[in-house]
C-alpha cells in the first residue's frame, strides 16, 4: 500500500507538470472541468492543487497512517490505474509534440510517406 502511496504521488507530479506544459502551450486541452476551471482562474491554483495531491500522499507515509481498509486500497489501485493510462497518454502528445518540432521533421514525414508507400506496395502487390 506504502508502494502505491509513492506510486500514485509521483505520477501525480508527473501529471501535473506534463498538464501544466501542454496547457501553458496549447497542445491540450484539460478534461477535468474542475481542474480546468482552477487552471483558467490562476495556473497557480491549478498547481497547488495538483501538488497538494502529492504532498498529502507523502505526509500518510512520512507519519505511516496509510489507511489500510479495503476501500482505500481499491481506491488507490483504481486511481494507480487511471494515472498510468493519463501518463500513456502524456507521454504520447509530448512524442508527437518533440516530433513536430524537431528540425528533420519535413524529412520525418517524407520518411513515413515513403515506408508507407513501399509498404502499400508490398502488400497489393504493385
Amino acid at each position: 500500500m506504502v508502494f502505491l502511496f509513492h506510486y500514485l504521488s509521483i505520477l501525480n507530479m508527473v501529471d501535473t507538470v506534463s498538464t501544466y506544459f501542454g496547457l501553458k502551450h496549447s497542445y491540450i486541452k484539460e478534461l477535468n472541468p474542475l481542474m480546468e476551471g482552477a487552471y483558467n482562474t490562476n495556473p497557480l491554483i491549478f498547481l497547488f492543487i495538483k501538488f497538494s495531491f502529492s504532498v498529502v500522499l507523502y505526509l500518510f507515509v512520512v507519519y505511516k497512517k496509510v489507511p489500510s481498509s479495503s476501500l482505500i486500497k481499491g481506491l488507490t489501485l483504481l486511481a494507480s490505474v487511471f494515472y498510468s493510462i493519463a501518463l500513456i497518454l502524456h507521454l504520447s502528445w509530448i512524442i508527437i509534440v518533440l516530433v513536430e518540432i524537431s528540425p528533420y521533421y519535413p524529412l520525418q514525414k517524407i520518411h513515413f510517406f515513403l515506408l508507407f508507400s513501399y509498404s502499400e506496395s508490398i502488400l497489393t502487390g504493385v
